[in-house]
């Protein structure tokens, strides 16, 4: 796992509620501009019993996210201790920034299986989080 620094940015996605307008964003990347990214054979689940997505390795899917360049390592040991703690495991995904036409590794907090907590996921449409919520009336 990289370390980060000024000189060595980390580059980290999020999905869900640690993106911009999320309620976990300005708490856990204060300060921090993200940029938006689509997120590579990945698939987004949701269940209505849940308020916040898991992200799932699915080939020909893609869900929307949003990356940020992480210098400060203890802002990432918190996030990570967060998500992991949550039940997420921490890897490297491939995204794609249409911004700047490049595809590149990104850390992403994953989730495995096709429940959660008991629950059965489903695909959000469309793979965007913030858009679902706010059609569903879902706080962010």
């Amino acid at each position: 796992m990289h370390k980060p620094s000024r000189n060595h940015p980390v580059p980290v996605v999020v999905y869900g509620t640690l993106r911009t307008g999320g309620s976990l964003k300005s708490y856990y990347f204060p300060g921090l501009q993200g940029e938006p990214v689509a997120i590579v054979d990945h698939d987004l689940k949701h269940s209505p019993a849940i308020p916040f997505p898991f992200l799932v390795p699915a080939e020909k899917y893609t869900a929307v996210g949003e990356v940020y360049w992480v210098t400060d390592p203890q802002v990432l040991a918190r996030v990570r201790a967060m998500e992991e703690n949550a039940g997420y495991r921490t890897d490297w995904v491939t995204v794609r920034s249409d911004l700047h036409e490049v595809e590149y590794q990104a850390l992403a907090f994953i989730w495995q299986g096709s429940t959660a907590h008991g629950v059965r996921l489903y695909s959000v449409p469309g793979g965007d989080w913030v858009h679902f919520a706010h059609r569903e009336g879902v706080a962010l």
